[in-house]
């Protein structure tokens, strides 16, 4: 009963993998008209990663003699580097703050675009208080989102930007992207992919939640 809400495409061949995993929908919208961000990698772990997740929600799902099951189970590959975040069994932030607690010494900032929010905010921003930056920046595309400004005034580092450009006729198109970007002293850290800012995105995994698919 969970939403899938996942998006992963994943190509092959003799020669090559490529694996594109983002905010993009299989649909018109998604691929053509929208302004989304999509992660695009030919790494043979995160392929592998990306294989495995799908096997092990067909686990859950299928019956084992299921002619789509057999076909995916000679790629089930468990891989060392854990490129891809899912919440299969933890949640998709919890993963991402550990990672970046652990490679940027001190956040100077962090950057939240979406276009969905859960109604309360509390719990999702208290969690990146927790790892301390300096300020929060959290942005939406006018008319297209569903944040009550008036959750976010508690949060003395918060501050709410809307998103404008100079160019009027590409910015007729929504923007489905969802980011958080960490700024650090010395690099950037950016977590891409399917994940809303929403409890169910973010917080929960997959057996009260949504299904979920990201990179760090």
């Amino acid at each position: 009963r969970s939403l899938f809400h996942s998006k992963i495409f994943m190509f092959i061949s003799k020669s090559k993998k490529q694996t594109f995993l983002g905010s993009h929908n299989l649909t018109f919208s998604g691929i053509v008209q929208n302004l989304e961000l999509c992660f695009n990698s030919d790494d043979d772990d995160l392929f592998k990663n990306c294989i495995s997740y799908v096997y092990s929600v067909l686990e859950k799902n299928l019956d084992s003699k299921d002619s789509l099951f057999k076909k995916i189970t000679p790629f089930n590959s468990k891989t060392k580097n854990q490129r891809l975040l899912t919440n299969e069994n933890e949640g998709i932030l919890d993963q991402c703050l550990k990672s970046v607690s652990e490679q940027l010494s001190s956040i100077k900032e962090v950057i939240i675009f979406s276009p969905f929010f859960s109604p309360n905010l509390k719990p999702i921003l208290e969690k990146i208080m927790g790892i301390n930056p300096t300020g929060i920046k959290l942005c939406i595309q006018k008319d297209n989102h569903n944040l009550d400004p008036t959750t976010t005034a508690s949060f003395d580092k918060l501050s709410l930007n809307e998103i404008t450009s100079a160019n009027t006729e590409q910015f007729t198109r929504s923007m489905h992207s969802k980011f958080i970007m960490f700024r650090g002293s010395d690099k950037d850290l950016i977590l891409i992919g399917s994940p809303n800012f929403s409890s169910p995105a973010l917080l929960k995994t997959s057996k009260d939640g949504n299904f979920e698919s990201a990179i760090l």
